[in-house]
């Protein structure tokens, strides 16, 4: 593959890329194709016995990696702790990215993020050391390639801390039971879950400044978290204007004030509805935050070694009028193992390479202080140092 050099200079968004996912027969079970036709129409099908899922921990050949993600991530041979006999087992760190394809990106974070969150299906991170007071500098692999075989299993509601209400995503008795009789058909998860995605979208979109008349556009839910004390900081960047600020917190950051009137703002604000809305169906769900992985100030100097620029890119951007650039949404323990509903089943093509830098339960639970949009260019909470395109030198 010939690599060209891609400089950040007016480069632009460019078309979607998307995690894919192997669906086996069990979907059969999945409801009309007019749920979520592109779920059907871009997923590769692949066959496993129906209602068996894989023994996702078992390791055959002893390597550190599963056998699941030796099959559906890194390409490796499960039964070989050694695919390639060059002495290095398939765990090692460069080993494992032999086989496919792979985005290298070094980059320095400030908090809140979570090294262990950071690690899962589609991608892999480590810490390298400080850069600054403050700042970690951490090495993440992206594994565009990377395919979840779904196996769904029988849909039952259940009670768990995943499914409990939360301070932004606090449904009721009524919201519950309002869930259960839109996932009353619903014979497994995955069914359960495109049930709620299809109520989710009656549900109408509220731009903050330009319907309600917020003074800003910045999401809500970087306005009011956790203070570290036990409490909530409010601190808002902008003035209400048409709406009280009570209001304005019901109509796009309160999961039951958004239900009330059909509501919800920008993905911060869908995340924690449709979180809610999952919780009360008693399907287990977490919220995740990712940051695109093309993202640059033109004072950055970032160095970039890619084929070509994949969506989700912000470039170039000035400093004062710079984007600030993340992505909210929800994954959902399908089969047993948490899917990112958002990238594979939802919006699929939409969103481009993005690295996840923590789940949480409730965006209010974390504090934002560092995106605060006054702080946010100045103390920047994520700069990436390289980006670089790697081919496996067994990649088929």
């Amino acid at each position: 593959m010939n690599k060209r050099r891609v400089a950040f200079w007016g480069m632009g968004i460019v078309t979607a890329l998307t995690y894919g996912l192997f669906l086996p027969p069990i979907l059969a079970d999945v409801p009309p194709n007019d749920y979520y036709p592109n779920l059907f129409k871009a997923a590769a099908l692949r066959s496993i016995p129906a209602g068996t899922p894989p023994d996702y921990g078992r390791d055959s050949d002893g390597d550190g990696l599963t056998d699941y993600d030796e099959d559906n991530k890194y390409r490796t041979d499960k039964a070989k702790a050694d695919t390639d006999r060059d002495g290095l087992t398939d765990g090692d760190w460069e080993e494992r990215r032999e086989y496919t394809r792979t985005y290298v990106a070094v980059m320095d974070l400030r908090p809140p993020y979570s090294l262990a969150d950071m690690n899962d299906f589609y991608q892999d991170a480590r810490y390298i050391g400080n850069s600054a007071v403050g700042v970690d500098r951490v090495e993440v692999v992206l594994y565009p390639e990377a395919k979840e075989l779904l196996c769904p299993a029988p849909y039952a509601p259940t009670k768990s801390e995943y499914t409990a209400p939360t301070f932004a995503k606090n449904y009721d008795s009524a919201m519950e039971t309002r869930l259960l009789e839109v996932t009353s058909g619903a014979r497994t998860d995955l069914q359960a879950v495109l049930s709620v995605q299809r109520f989710f979208n009656s549900f109408r979109y509220e731009d903050l400044r330009g319907d309600l008349g917020y003074s800003s556009d910045y999401p809500l839910q970087f306005q009011y978290y956790a203070d570290g004390a036990g409490g909530y900081a409010q601190n808002y960047g902008g003035l209400p204007t048409a709406y009280s600020m009570d209001e304005l917190l019901a109509r796009q950051f309160f999961a039951a004030g958004m239900f009330d009137r059909k509501t919800h703002g920008a993905c911060s604000s869908s995340a924690t509805l449709r979180g809610a809305l999952f919780r009360a169906a008693g399907l287990e769900e977490r919220t995740v935050f990712t940051i695109p992985l093309f993202y640059s100030l033109q004072t950055d100097g970032t160095r970039v070694d890619v084929s070509s620029v994949p969506p989700g890119s912000f470039l170039d951007q000035k400093i004062g009028r710079g984007t600030i650039a993340d992505h909210f949404f929800n994954e959902v323990r399908i089969g047993g193992r948490w899917i990112r509903v958002d990238t594979n089943l939802i919006d699929p093509g939409v969103h481009g390479p993005r690295v996840k830098l923590m789940v949480m339960h409730d965006q209010a639970d974390v504090s934002w202080e560092q995106w605060d949009s006054r702080r946010y260019f100045a103390e920047r909470p994520y700069t990436y140092v390289s980006i670089e395109e790697r081919l496996g030198p067994h990649r088929e």
